[in-house]
């Protein structure tokens, strides 16, 4: 009898050492999986009511939760993009996600970001129907992106209005998600209990999701089905080295936060075969494949529209290019925020430039040899060989629709400012 209960007690004790080692496996493998630098590829478009109604106090704590939410965020042209608009009197642009292409650049615009009320007329709902509008018909270039509307008010008759003009016309990939902030001041118990009810009932039969403020950010994110992840956090190098962030951007860590991130191009015969394909990759996706093509074909137009127009002059030809080649690798970074546009310094093989080195050879690392004269020069070997990479063809170029490449760029009188 002894013996049984002896037996009993290690077997008990083996499945308790058992369970906590399975515990601390699956703990590790979340660990690890949270700790990837692969990051989710999301736009997320905040829109915030600055109607009537909404306290300066209301302004401010919906300006302090976008901040915090957008910490548990990569911001890059391919991992998050970040749009923010007002609507009252009117809908108004702050920035849209071609603005700001890194965390830097967005959180330093939000912190700078000053609300005020404005009336709120008979034309709230139809200012906020052609402003959603707009940011659909704009942002389609991207592939496989989800999408998230972030609307945030104090108004629960709002949640309807936001089903109606978003929850209709929402695609499998786009969600809306209502911030509902606190109002301080009811009329009664009664009243109280009405509103409960009513935002308790729009949130059972609605299509949207309402999550009332102030929360812990980790709630909203997990109504967001996104990983509670801090970016731009940091462990510091006792050697001083650089500290790579999850888009390979150069950074120095100080006070565990990531700073002076930078990106780094590098000498094309220098870099991995990786790199090289990662590169060559992204190039070939982003001139052969929609909805990237559409964006890319006009871009590359620009050159030849403004090229009578002194981009060649002293003046203009290192700044206005330096622009181009940055707007060109921003393009590139939607498909892979890693990557950058590399250079090339001929000077290393002056003396033979044309042999096939690490540039010219015909594997998916390279750009492939000369074109073959019984052919036309076209090109037979390698990723851009004829039958596989055109370059664009327009038959009447003067008349070609600028549309996309004036969204990109502006006028050249607002590329001077850059």
């Amino acid at each position: 009898m002894k013996c049984c209960k002896i037996l009993h007690v290690l077997l008990l004790l083996n499945s308790i050492v058992q369970g906590h080692n399975n515990r601390k496996t699956n703990t590790r493998k979340r660990r690890i999986k949270n700790g990837s630098k692969v990051a989710e590829k999301i736009d997320l478009v905040f829109i915030i009511d600055e109607s009537e109604g909404m306290s300066e106090k209301d302004l401010q704590t919906a300006v302090k939760t976008t901040f915090k939410l957008l910490k548990h965020f990569s911001i890059s042209p391919g991992t998050t993009r970040v749009g923010l608009y007002t609507v009252g009197e009117n809908f108004k642009k702050h920035f849209q996600f071609r603005d700001h292409v890194n965390r830097e650049c967005v959180m330093k615009n939000i912190r700078k970001l000053v609300l005020k009320t404005s009336q709120r007329n008979e034309n709230f709902t139809e200012n906020l129907r052609t402003g959603i509008d707009e940011i659909k018909e704009k942002h389609t270039d991207i592939e496989g992106q989800r999408r998230i509307y972030l609307y945030i008010t104090n108004k629960a008759e709002d949640i309807k209005l936001i089903e109606s003009e978003l929850g209709t016309k929402l695609d499998r990939a786009s969600e809306v998600i209502v911030l509902l902030l606190k109002k301080k001041h009811h009329k009664s118990n009664d009243m109280l209990k009405k509103n409960l009810f009513i935002d308790r009932r729009l949130r059972s039969g609605g299509k949207i999701q309402v999550v009332n403020l102030p929360t812990e950010t980790e709630h909203i994110l997990n109504k967001m089905n996104v990983k509670n992840k801090q970016y731009g956090i940091c462990e510091h190098k006792k050697d001083g080295s650089p500290v790579m962030d999850e888009c390979n951007r150069h950074c120095t860590c100080v006070n565990q936060k990531l700073t002076n991130c930078y990106r780094l191009r590098k000498e094309f015969t220098s870099m991995t075969s990786e790199e090289r394909r990662r590169y060559l990759k992204a190039y070939k996706t982003l001139t052969t494949k929609s909805p990237y093509k559409q964006t890319y074909e006009p871009f590359i137009f620009m050159h030849y529209k403004y090229f009578c127009m002194g981009i060649h002059d002293y003046r203009l030809l290192l700044p206005w290019h330096r622009w181009y080649l940055s707007m060109m690798e921003d393009l590139l970074r939607q498909i892979d925020c890693g990557v950058t546009i590399p250079y090339w310094d001929w000077s290393y093989v002056s003396h033979d430039p044309w042999n096939r080195t690490n540039l010219w050879r015909s594997s998916n690392d390279g750009l492939g040899p000369n074109g073959d004269q019984s052919k036309g020069y076209c090109v037979q070997e390698g990723l851009f060989r004829e039958s596989q990479w055109k370059t664009p063809y327009w038959e009447d170029p003067l008349n070609i629709i600028m549309k996309s490449g004036q969204k990109l760029g502006g006028k050249l009188e607002e590329q001077r400012e850059h």
